[in-house]
């Protein structure tokens, strides 16, 4: 009984920092899990102020040498298209990162996709629905939540919580 007792209190130990992993802090944004279920057994988990989003040209600019790198504020980055810029601004974005900066590999169709980080009052899903379908804009080809991923396993690595 006490061998069981111990393998399952390690398992709810080892369980509780891999669910953890999701609520981290990163650059000071919250990476707090959202679960959405659209049905019977239709559920996903996202995270919360982040929204996904390809576009069918290259609308965003970097404006200075820290949007190069490809990641910065909104204001660091030239968008030419207007409608784009009016509605990123009322969806609250604050920061804008381009998914894919690498020079070596040239990759056009991945050069327009870039992960937005938006108001903790929106709800990434709904912004991606208005985003998608909602606002008629041509230069959006998607918009999605960003996927929270979760380890089905307990990885065997006696290292993993260093």
């Amino acid at each position: 009984m006490k061998k069981v007792m111990t393998i399952l209190t390690l398992i709810l130990f080892l369980s509780l920092n891999v669910s953890a992993l999701g609520e981290q802090k990163e650059g000071g944004a919250s990476n707090e899990i959202i679960t959405k279920c659209l049905g019977e057994g239709l559920c996903f988990k996202y995270l919360k102020g982040k929204v996904i989003i390809g576009l069918t040209g290259n609308y965003i600019q970097p404006k200075n040498k820290d949007s190069e790198k490809g990641k910065g504020l909104i204001d660091d980055f030239l968008i030419t298209d207007n409608a784009l810029k009016q509605k990123l601004i009322e969806i609250g974005t604050t920061n804008i990162e381009k998914m894919f900066v690498n020079k070596k590999y040239n990759f056009p169709a991945l050069d327009n996709i870039y992960l937005l980080t938006i108001s903790d009052n929106s709800d990434p899903y709904d912004v991606a629905i208005n985003l998608e379908s909602g606002s008629n804009l041509n230069s959006i080809d998607f918009a999605e939540p960003k996927i929270a991923y979760e380890s089905a396993t307990i990885p065997n690595d006696p290292l993993f919580n260093q």
